[in-house]
């Protein structure tokens, strides 16, 4: 697969070369009657994360053969060593009304979150294309990011170099079809047809519906109103799992200040002969003071409350299920986490981070050695994030 990353890296490059003894910014490439030339412009784009997280934990549980990893979170995925959080390279090909994306990615990110795809499809971050049929509408068909939940992969994008627990239950990526329509110059809303749940690959045969409304005033204000519902049964199963799914977060700016409320809430019916209803909810806030041009200081508390454990993903029983049973957890995932975050950015393109971190669970559930589970997790980090 490195193979697959490092011949896509040298593609793009051969065609950014080609395309600056071409013309200095745009590519040319011409339609297969020849009798006309089509002009379209193709740019680079990537982005690269480097992490040291250092945490409180049992010495023993360097006798682990995989130790330092953190089953409930993707972020930091391992702890006391040096890792590689996320990174892509991607490149983007406009060509009158129609835009085409492609990117590879690689990371600790892509080892937790794309375990159940495809071999073949786990380096794909994007690969879509993008038609705008008026101004005001348009659709996007393929694999692309997700529109759920204000902390991304990118967390240079975030206030944060780690990411709430929620975020990892959101989903981050998604495949099917996406319809846009530009209401006005703030209001945009997305009707969206996927594969599933947080699934290149359609694992049930069941098609799931997402719509997503933004407001954007391009100066201190971003609201977004996402909401998914979908069938999320795993395959061979002989009832459904119907799920209502909803995301929202508000990002405003008010002098040196930045406030960020967020809330996740979904519930999900079992259609079996008990009709089981579970549910769950995640509120989190974080908030930033700009102390200076080049430094930041941010804060965030985030919740989940998962008390009939809907996101198996969290409590580690995909993981660890011989450590998790009934007796041991009769109170699902109900945790409270602080997480404090000094920024510096050295420039447009590079932010150096310092955080720390500290959760609390109401039953013992973070992996703390081969076979052991504690109600707590605590570290600090140093990252460095860095985009182009």
């Amino acid at each position: 697969m490195k193979k697959i990353f490092l011949a896509f890296i040298a593609l793009v490059a051969s065609m950014c070369c080609r395309s600056q003894d071409m013309d200095s910014t745009e590519h040319l490439a011409y339609n297969w009657d020849r009798h006309w030339p089509r002009k379209g412009k193709l740019t680079l784009h990537g982005y690269f994360d480097f992490m040291y997280a250092a945490a409180f934990h049992d010495p023993n549980r360097a006798t682990s053969v995989d130790f330092g990893r953190r089953q409930f979170t993707s972020s930091p995925l391992y702890s006391d060593k040096f890792t590689m959080p996320y990174a892509y390279v991607g490149s983007t090909y406009e060509i009158n009304k129609l835009t085409l994306r492609l990117a590879l990615h690689m990371g600790d990110i892509v080892e937790s979150l794309y375990a159940q795809e495809l071999e073949s499809m786990r380096m794909v971050r994007e690969a879509s294309l993008n038609y705008q049929f008026t101004k005001k509408f348009s659709m996007e068909a393929g694999i692309f990011p997700s529109l759920y939940g204000f902390e991304i992969f990118l967390s240079k994008e975030n206030l944060h170099a780690t990411r709430g627990y929620i975020a990892d239950f959101a989903p981050d990526y998604e495949a099917g079809v996406r319809f846009k329509y530009q209401i006005n110059d703030q209001w945009s809303a997305r009707l969206m047809v996927l594969n599933g749940w947080q699934e290149v690959k359609d694992s049930n045969g069941k098609k799931a519906l997402g719509f997503v409304g933004q407001y954007d005033n391009r100066k201190n204000t971003f609201f977004n109103l996402g909401i998914y519902l979908g069938d999320v049964r795993d395959i061979g199963e002989p009832f459904s799992r119907h799920r209502v799914y909803h995301n929202i977060f508000l990002k405003h700016v008010r002098n040196r200040w930045t406030f960020v409320p967020m809330l996740d809430f979904a519930a999900q019916l079992q259609s079996d002969d008990s009709n089981k209803e579970v549910w769950m909810w995640a509120p989190a806030f974080s908030i930033r003071y700009k102390l200076s041009n080049d430094w930041g200081l941010a804060s965030r508390w985030d919740m989940v409350y998962d008390p009939q454990n809907m996101i198996p993903e969290l409590n580690g029983k995909l993981v660890t299920p011989s450590l998790i049973n009934p007796s041991n957890n009769p109170n699902g995932w109900q945790s409270n986490s602080v997480t404090l975050t000094l920024e510096r950015i050295l420039s447009e393109n590079f932010t150096v981070r310092m955080e720390s971190r500290y959760a609390l669970n109401k039953d013992a559930l973070f992996l703390d050695g081969p076979n052991k589970l504690v109600d707590y997790d605590g570290y600090v980090l140093v990252s460095m994030a860095a985009n182009f």
